[in-house]
């Protein structure tokens, strides 16, 4: 490898594992200031003891999906693909005039999903719309494979993602066909068990009972205070990103394509039924559509 790959490939393992350490220092911190600073100091009751099962609860959960969405291939194209096409230079040739006309949209400032048309031999020969685009097979020509539909490329991953939803440096992988359920439990249960941590602190400690705060030494209260502050900042950004992709995952989108404006006014992958929607992501056996395993889609 040259010596620039190299420099590269070092500079993305190291920003990988720096996201990851940086999530999992904010989770030992809320971790550490709820279970060994606050609760010590409040008093022995079967609600504290509910508190502090269901919290560990969710937190266990929260965890197992982050390690299956980190460590879960997304789904990524077989290097022999190109052996199940027979028009491989069909497909490329068309994937290179597709390309070259969205680069010319992009010129006119006509944006890179418009139909337009492309001169090339005196002819101008129309290219098909997004909508059509996206349901058939295309080609990456820094893969030098065929692409199935709804496969992207990912640059920081430098392969092809199988129904590509988005990069998320917080996973450091990306989140496509096989890790997106991951994904979505991972959010889930990092709101519930937030949101667990923040309402105890808020109303047990900041607004309830003084003889707790009396127990408490001033640097002490200082951690628990960013403690409340920040699990409040991340819940409500970890809610909003949930129900974004359950919105999305509702109606069998991903990122990428919710952001076309094609895909408002005809969705060719909808099941029409949000339940149906959903087994593309979680499975068909919906008993195990809030539990951390392989959906065996």
């Amino acid at each position: 490898m040259p010596p620039q790959s190299q420099s590269a490939s070092g500079r993305n393992a190291c920003t990988k594992w720096s996201a990851i350490l940086i999530v999992a220092g904010i989770i030992a911190y809320e971790y550490y200031v709820f279970m060994f600073i606050f609760l010590p100091r409040t008093s022995t009751s079967a609600m504290n003891l509910l508190i502090i099962l269901l919290f560990n609860f969710f937190t266990f959960l929260l965890l197992w999906s982050w390690y299956k969405c980190i460590f879960t291939s997304p789904g990524t194209i077989r290097p022999n693909i190109n052996d199940d096409y027979q028009n491989v230079e069909e497909i490329k040739a068309r994937a290179e005039r597709e390309a070259k006309a969205r680069a010319l949209a992009r010129s006119r400032g006509e944006g890179k999903n418009n139909r337009l048309r492309l001169d090339e031999e005196g002819q101008e020969p129309e290219i098909d719309d997004f909508v059509t685009r996206v349901q058939r097979e295309s080609y990456c020509f820094r893969c030098n494979l065929v692409k199935p539909a709804r496969a992207h490329h990912c640059r920081i991953c430098n392969t092809c993602i199988l129904r590509m939803d988005h990069h998320c440096p917080w996973v450091a992988n990306c989140v496509g066909l096989r890790n997106h359920k991951f994904f979505i439990l991972f959010l889930l249960y990092a709101v519930i068990a937030i949101l667990i941590l923040v309402a105890v602190l808020v109303f047990d400690y900041w607004l309830g009972n003084s003889d707790i705060r009396n127990r408490v030494t001033q640097e002490e209260d200082t951690l628990i205070l960013f403690a409340t502050a920040l699990g409040a900042g991340l819940d409500l950004a970890l809610a909003y990103l949930f129900c974004f992709q359950l919105w999305i995952a509702s109606k069998n989108l991903t990122t990428v394509e919710n952001h076309v404006k094609e895909m408002e006014e005809f969705n060719p992958f909808s099941r029409h039924s949000f339940m149906s929607n959903l087994k593309d992501i979680f499975g068909p056996d919906r008993r195990t559509w809030l539990i951390p395993i392989d959906p065996n889609i």
